[in-house]
């Protein structure tokens, strides 16, 4: 296995490969779907019993929306892996020049993601965000960076480890390669493939700076963040995609079932946290027993 200097010198020779991957995708205008990318094998709530009683509109804007879902949850993420790398690189100045140039390129990759992401958002049928205009989420997340930049790291690798599988997902049920989400997790799934390792280098590099109470405190309290931010979009996700769902079904019988279909029926998730586990043993970070909650 690479050591954590060896797979930092390889990342940065990325330094001008990625870029125009995403000029392109970025440039584009064609990226709005219709009823014809709808995929049932991973519409929300498939292979559950409610499934079988929603009528094709209701799949076909559940299935959009959880798209639009993904993407904004992205873009949460990825805005926030950058402020706290800026902050960290900002506030320590002994810092290594390979972590710093790691950190650098990786803060860059994340904001071409993000413009990505926002573009093909941008494009799609006119709708209202899930979450990714909510203050309350942005202020409470950078509470948690400003006293550790880097408590992202971990919580950052545990999200973006989904990328793979679901990529994987999607090359199994999309026949047309041209679909733009497709395309758009396609080259997303390049650059993350190198993300994951990299932010738990990037952890071991500098976690004795903080300690024990200040790595574990401000990760688990981001942590929270995320979970509240899974099920504030997830509720929002429900409420645009069954508007003629009673509000008690919408919160008794479906969001019940949607929390259990995207945490225990959706196999990219659950291959993202096999993956996460092996990272774990693999780079073997400190604190990692106190840590385990990030991927049980």
């Amino acid at each position: 296995m690479k050591t954590e200097n060896q797979f930092m010198h390889d990342y940065l020779k990325r330094e001008h490969s990625f870029k125009p991957k995403w000029v392109a995708y970025n440039s584009r205008k064609d990226l709005r779907l219709n009823a014809n990318h709808y995929q049932e094998k991973i519409a929300p709530l498939y292979s559950m019993k409610f499934f079988s009683k929603l009528t094709q509109k209701e799949k076909t804007d559940s299935y959009h929306l959880y798209i639009q879902f993904i993407a904004e949850m992205q873009i949460f993420l990825e805005k926030i892996l950058v402020y706290g790398f800026f902050k960290f690189r900002k506030s320590d100045s002994d810092l290594n020049p390979e972590v710093r140039n790691s950190m650098r390129l990786l803060a860059r990759e994340e904001l071409y993601h993000t413009q990505g992401y926002q573009n093909f958002i941008d494009q799609q049928a006119p709708s209202k965000p899930l979450f990714i205009h909510n203050r309350f989420f942005r202020k409470a997340a950078a509470f948690c960076l400003n006293h550790n930049p880097l408590a992202i790291t971990l919580i950052g690798a545990k999200f973006e480890a989904v990328s793979a599988p679901y990529f994987a997902e999607l090359v199994a049920v999309i026949e047309d390669k041209n679909d733009p989400w497709f395309e758009l997790n396609k080259i997303h799934m390049q650059d993350e493939v190198f993300h994951v390792p990299l932010q738990f280098d990037v952890y071991n590099s500098t976690v004795k700076k903080f300690g024990f109470i200040k790595t574990i405190i401000p990760m688990f309290f981001l942590y929270m963040v995320f979970q509240l931010v899974l099920l504030k979009g997830m509720r929002k996700l429900i409420k645009q995609s069954y508007p003629n769902r009673s509000t008690l079904t919408r919160n008794l019988i479906i969001l019940p079932q949607m929390v259990y279909w995207a945490s225990r029926k959706m196999e990219s998730f659950q291959k993202s946290r096999v993956l996460l586990s092996k990272q774990f043993k693999a780079k073997a970070p400190r604190y990692r027993r106190a840590l385990k909650f990030i991927y049980a």
